[in-house]
This record gives structure tokens, sequence and C-alpha cells, in this order.
């Protein structure tokens, strides 16, 4: 588990999801390494809840890097003044960071992050002779998880709320 004294850089990353399972997760940054410290995990959600699940989890947060396809939980972030940006969907780069911090020691996981443990666990890669792509099932907690470390290894800026708060 993370440290007591535990403090740093807040970032939230977002998978959206209405069908398949919707998924925030809270991460920590402090010296260049990353806990990931609580998550949110939901099937059958619409925006209303999601934005309430993403606020449990946002306290302090510096990003909250959402699906670029989300448009319509965006627009209800915005709408509770809640500042978001798109996510960078690099998905080879995203996972290749993810792994980098996974194989360097900077990334550790809570035990509470439970789905992302079981889908980090079953994560495989598509039988696909033109590109190397993920198996795009059970990757809820791990497309999130790719978010917010690129949010963070790609120097995004603080963000402020609608209202010019921080967050």
């Amino acid at each position: 588990t993370v440290p007591a004294d535990w403090s740093g850089r807040v970032v939230v990353g977002v998978d959206y999801g209405i069908r398949n399972p919707f998924c925030a997760i809270r991460g920590v940054e402090r010296d260049g390494v990353l806990w990931l410290t609580a998550e949110r995990y939901a099937s059958a959600q619409q925006e209303a809840p999601m934005v309430r699940h993403i606020r449990s989890v946002a306290d302090g947060a510096e990003i909250i890097s959402v699906d670029p396809s989300a448009a319509a939980l965006k627009l209800a972030l915005r709408a509770e003044k809640i500042t978001v940006q798109d996510a960078n969907n690099d998905v080879q780069t995203g996972i290749a960071k993810v792994n980098q911090r996974l194989a360097d020691g900077r990334l550790f996981v809570d035990p509470a992050c439970v789905n992302f443990i079981r889908e980090a666990q079953t994560y495989q890669w598509a039988d696909n002779d033109k590109k190397d792509v993920p198996v795009k099932e059970n990757d809820h907690a791990c497309d999130a998880a790719r978010y917010l470390v690129m949010a963070l290894d790609h120097g995004f800026k603080p963000m402020v709320s609608s209202v010019g708060e921080p967050l």
C-alpha cells in the first residue's frame, strides 16, 4: 500500500464505457515513482454516475486525462466545472511507458486496485499480422492507467477548473 506520508502529483486516468466498463484510476507520483492508489470501475453507467465516480478519486488532481472518444462524459464533467484533457491515445507508446515504469520499479499498484490487477494479469496481444495491438476486452483499467501514465510522461500542464481555480 501507499506510504501514509505519501504526497505528490495527483493524476486521474479515465476510460469511458457504457456497454463496456468505465474505469477511473487515481495515481500519485513523487520523485518519478507512481502509485496507482484507487480505482472506480462500473458497468452500465451513464454520465452522471461517472462524474460522481471521477470526483471521488480526483481530490487534488493536477490532471484528469479522459478517453478522447468520451465526448458526452467530457461535456458532463465540464458542466460540473471539472476541467479535463483528452488522453493521449497512442496505444503502442502508452503500453511501452507503463511497461518501462514497471520494469524500472517506478510503478506500484495498491492492492485496492483489484480490477487493474486482474486485467493486467490477463492483458494480451491480438493475433494481427499487420501490427501489434492488444486484445480489446477486459482492458478498461489498463487503458485508464495508460492514459494516466501518458499524461505524466508527456509533461501536460497543471489543470485549473473552468472557474480558474486549481482542482
